[in-house]
């Protein structure tokens, strides 16, 4: 099990078939949109790059449900590969790998992705014999539309960490709020996968004594403006004197409760 105290400032396939706290600094936390990848996939002055972030920005929802296994397998292993070369970093490999292979090779490079949606499998979640495959064509085009999206991020972070599984590799967005799950999962390196993630969203109540106090505060009484520069300078009254006051319109007068008499 993973310690709650982790803090964030606001990060062809293998057939292969902690304790301490997750306090280390997590840097680039902004998030890119479609038109951010192409501008940053230029800045890198790879052709090849450039027409996978263009291509990628393209996609709509509607092509990328006609998307097949084979073509989204391919699809998952080219976004991943620019996701990590906009920041810095790269797989290094000719061949995609899934499983424990991608977990080590985002181990090595200090990469990790933070953002990502609910009920979509994490990228190198398990380590299933048949790699991406095992998730079926809408697990991969779910993926597709995960690393496509402007809400996953892809950070920088301290490798050593990350590959001594004191920060999560992969960590899930906040649930929604009426969800029940309480907290986002988090995947590690190694392949452990908690629900210590970032909380759920909260429905915003207001305070209930500010309610209180709103809803019995009197609108403010405007006095007739007078000729002198001195404000009116109110008398106080005798006893045994009763004085009415000039009556206001739609002004809202609380009589006091009369005192019960001698018979």
């Amino acid at each position: 099990m993973h310690s709650k105290e982790y803090t964030a400032n606001s990060s062809a396939e293998a057939d292969d078939s902690g304790d301490e706290a997750r306090s280390v600094t997590e840097t680039q936390l902004t998030a890119l949109s479609g038109d951010k990848i192409v501008s940053a996939a230029k800045k890198l002055n790879d052709d090849k790059l450039i027409r996978h972030a263009v291509l990628l920005q393209s996609l709509t929802p509607a092509q990328m449900n006609t998307i097949n296994g084979d073509t989204g397998r391919k699809y998952v292993g080219i976004y991943t590969e620019l996701r990590c070369r906009i920041v810095g970093a790269s797989l290094g490999r000719t061949t995609f790998p899934w499983g424990k292979n991608l977990r080590k090779s985002f181990g090595k490079i200090g990469v990790a992705i933070r953002g990502w949606p609910q009920g979509v499998p994490m990228l190198g979640e398990g380590d299933p014999h048949n790699g991406l495959r095992f998730y079926g064509v809408n697990g991969v085009r779910g993926i597709i539309k995960a690393l496509a999206g402007d809400e996953v991020q892809f950070i920088k972070v301290d490798a050593a960490a990350l590959g001594s599984n004191k920060l999560p590799m992969v960590e899930e967005a906040p649930p929604p709020k009426g969800q029940k799950q309480k907290r986002g999962r988090c995947m590690f390196i190694n392949g452990d996968i908690d629900s210590l993630g970032p909380p759920r969203v909260k429905t915003s109540t207001p305070n209930p004594e500010e309610a209180t106090a709103q809803s019995q505060e009197k609108p403010l009484l405007t006095q007739p403006s007078t000729s002198s520069s001195k404000p009116p300078v109110s008398k106080p009254s005798h006893a045994g004197t009763k004085k009415k006051r000039p009556e206001i319109a739609n002004e809202q007068v609380l009589e006091p409760v009369p005192s019960a008499r001698k018979t």
